[in-house]
This record gives C-alpha cells, structure tokens and sequence, in this order.
C-alpha cells in the first residue's frame, strides 16, 4: 500500500489560539492562583509581536506559557501565563521581560480563576485586574 505525504495542521489564525510552550527551564506548574498578562496589539503588529513572545516563552524568559487569539475587532490579544498571581517576583520579573520585548504601556493582570468565572469589564465588572503595570 502506497502512502500518500503526510497533511499538515494548518491553523487559521484568525480563527483559531495559537499557543508556545516553555521549552528551556524549570518552571512550577499552574496553580488555583495562576493567571496572565493580558497583551492587547493591533492586527498590524501582532504577528511581530508573538514571534518575540513566542520565542521568549519556548526560551524560558518568561511563564510556563503564551497564546494568541483571533482577530476581534483589529486586534489581537496575547496572554502571557504564570503560575501564581501571588508570586509577585515571578509576575514582575514575567512583566519587565515582556516590558524588553515592546509592551512598554500599562497592561492588565487577570487571575485564571475570574476568567473561568466570567468575569469581564464587558460583563459590567470594574477592578479586575490583579496587577496593571
């Protein structure tokens, strides 16, 4: 039996998350306190913007994880994670390396566990950033 070329998973990244796991580097793992940078770019930038992201995360200069979301509205938000929103070392020094990569403005922190409990400035909540640097 002939085998045909094997087919490739093509993400559209306009649709789909795009993820880049640590791949240097000892970090701990998710906690009930984890949670994320949250990286808002214009669809312009955004590309450029996950591959540094993407690199330093596979390189271990920042948490256990990244992804990127789908265009909404000519932007693109990428989530930085790490693994304890009360670690406030680990949580800065994640911050002052995303402050190297280009997010110099004041982004938000979110804990994980808001999220999952649908708590959104859209859904009428205020104040729900654990850190905004």
């Amino acid at each position: 039996m002939r085998r045909g070329k094997p087919r490739l998973l093509v993400l559209d990244s306009k649709e789909d998350w795009i993820q880049a796991k640590r791949e240097i580097g000892d970090y701990p793992a998710p906690s009930e306190r984890s949670g994320k940078w949250i990286c808002f770019t214009n669809e312009m930038d955004a590309e450029e913007m996950w591959r540094l992201v993407a690199s330093a995360t596979k390189a271990g200069r920042l948490g256990s994880f990244s992804d990127m979301g789908p265009v909404r509205k000519d932007t693109r938000v990428i989530e930085v994670h790490t693994h304890d929103w009360t670690d406030e070392d680990d949580v800065r020094r994640v911050r002052m390396e995303l402050r190297r990569i280009g997010y110099v403005d004041r982004i938000p922190y979110k804990a994980d566990a808001e999220t999952v409990a649908g708590v959104y400035k859209q859904t009428g909540y205020k104040r729900i950033s654990k850190y905004f640097e």
